[in-house]
Parts: C-alpha cells; sequence; structure tokens
C-alpha cells in the first residue's frame, strides 16, 4: 500500500482568477485524490473559507483586488484569533516570488506556507500535500 493510500483525503481550494489555471490544479488536485473547491478570486475565497473548511489553500499571488498574500494574511489572523487550526497555505505566481509576499518567519516555522512558481508539476503539489 503507498503513502497516498494511507493518506487522508484533502480538502483543497484553490483561489486563481484564470480560468484555465484554475481548471488544470483542479484535475491534478483529483488526479492527486483529494477533493478541489474553486473561488474565482481573493473576496470569494474569503466568503467560501468558513463554509468550505478546506486543509489547504491554493493562491494565486496576483488576483485582482485582494491579492493571495492579502487573503492569506486574513485568514491566518482570523484563525489565530480565534484558537484554530490554520489550513496551510500554498502561493502561486507566473514570476519569481516578490519580495512582497515573503511570509511571516512564523508562518514558514509552522510549515503554513509554500511557494510554487507556475506552471508546476503535478509531483510538485504530490510532494506539498505530502508534507
Amino acid at each position: 500500500m503507498s503513502q497516498m493510500d494511507v493518506q487522508k483525503q484533502l480538502r483543497i481550494l484553490v483561489a486563481e482568477d484564470d480560468a484555465v489555471t484554475r481548471f488544470i490544479v483542479q484535475r491534478m488536485i483529483g488526479f492527486l485524490g483529494h477533493e478541489a473547491l474553486v473561488a474565482t478570486n481573493g473576496e470569494e475565497a474569503l466568503d467560501e473559507i468558513s463554509v468550505m473548511h478546506p486543509d489547504m489553500i491554493v493562491l494565486d499571488i496576483n488576483m485582482p483586488g485582494r491579492n493571495g498574500y492579502e487573503v492569506a494574511d486574513i485568514i491566518y489572523n482570523e484563525h489565530r484569533q480565534r484558537g484554530e487550526t490554520c489550513p496551510r497555505f500554498i502561493l502561486t505566481s507566473a514570476m519569481p516570488m516578490p519580495e512582497y509576499t515573503t511570509p511571516d518567519p512564523e508562518w514558514v516555522a509552522k510549515g503554513l506556507f509554500y511557494f510554487i512558481q507556475k506552471p508546476f508539476t503535478v509531483e510538485k503539489l504530490r510532494y506539498i500535500f505530502e508534507q
């Protein structure tokens, strides 16, 4: 039995404004045996988080309106204030990670933050999901 067979199915919220990228990431997540939920922008992700209760959130950094980093910051702070376990974040961008999105070291130490540059592979997602 492989590690994927014994690993629990994750609920993963994908917040991505580009429909093609959103579809591809959703398919990758499904291929890996996890449940993909979608939001088309940062505001929608914030609205859906309390209903969806995801284990992990994939956020595009460069969404219009609230960017992925702002959304992650709001979600992280709300969970911390309520004393709840925060979902892990994967921030994505077609560009190398810009300075303004440098995560709080506390996030990194707790394993709450990952950054992957687009395009990324299903193997990269598998690696992060298995952490």
